[in-house]
């Protein structure tokens, strides 16, 4: 066999190969990020919270009820995720943020917050109802 006629084969394959990838595991995966991304955004509210502290911790030793727990697949509840500790009128909850938004979040400071469940979605500062501006790094 010819040279170019094995290297056409072998890219055939890598091609099949890659299709079968996005269509077995990406495509599905995105589905069900958009299923959920649509919860969330029929359930958030809009909320005027204190934030008192944030931390990265395990799911397990962050305070949440039992049914919170119990609902966390079992591959994330060793993980640590982004928990912000804030009042939220005279209750004092954790909630779990993105990494995006866990940089925003001001500590002792009041913030208007978007909250879906325990997940915080957006956070505004109180005066002007603007966003937040990512804080500069320290630089070592």
């Amino acid at each position: 066999m010819d040279l170019w006629l094995i290297l056409l084969i072998v890219v055939a394959a890598l091609i099949a190969a890659l299709i079968i990838f996005y269509f077995g595991f990406v495509r599905p995966r995105k589905k069900q990020m958009n299923e959920q991304q649509e919860q969330i955004d029929a359930t958030k509210q809009t909320v005027t919270i204190y934030v008192i502290g944030k931390k990265k911790m395990k799911i397990s030793e962050a305070g949440f009820p039992k049914s919170v727990l119990e609902s966390t697949p079992a591959k994330y509840r060793n993980r640590k995720v982004d928990i912000v500790k804030a009042k939220i009128g005279p209750q004092i909850v954790s909630l779990v943020a993105s990494r995006e938004v866990f940089d925003l979040v001001p500590t002792n400071t009041n913030v208007k917050a978007e909250i879906s469940g325990v997940y915080i979605t957006n956070v505004h500062a109180m005066k002007g109802n603007k966003p937040l501006e990512q804080p500069k790094k320290k630089k070592k």
